[in-house]
């Protein structure tokens, strides 16, 4: 019999970006952060004086910034590369 040895390659961690690859405004920030603790639109649009379709083109400029195709993606990755923290 013969033994094997397995070794997982893994790549070297990138560096954390402490911002996304494009800056987001600070309305998009509060936006994601009002994401990031489970608001719906009509919630943040209420808590920051704004229209719905407003709150809506603000999360459509933060997927399309942050690279994401969801608010799933965008906050996963706002937590991995630290842009935000969970609070």
């Amino acid at each position: 019999m013969s033994s094997t040895t397995h070794s997982i390659n893994t790549a070297p961690a990138l560096p954390r970006r402490a911002t996304p690859p494009t800056p987001f405004s600070q309305r998009e920030v509060e936006v994601l952060r009002l994401v990031m603790a489970d608001c719906c639109n009509q919630e943040i649009a209420d808590k920051l004086f704004l229209s719905v379709r407003t709150v809506e083109s603000h999360r459509r400029a933060l997927l399309q910034k942050a690279g994401t195709k969801t608010l799933v993606g965008l906050v996963v990755q706002a937590v991995r590369e630290r842009w935000l923290a969970l609070t």
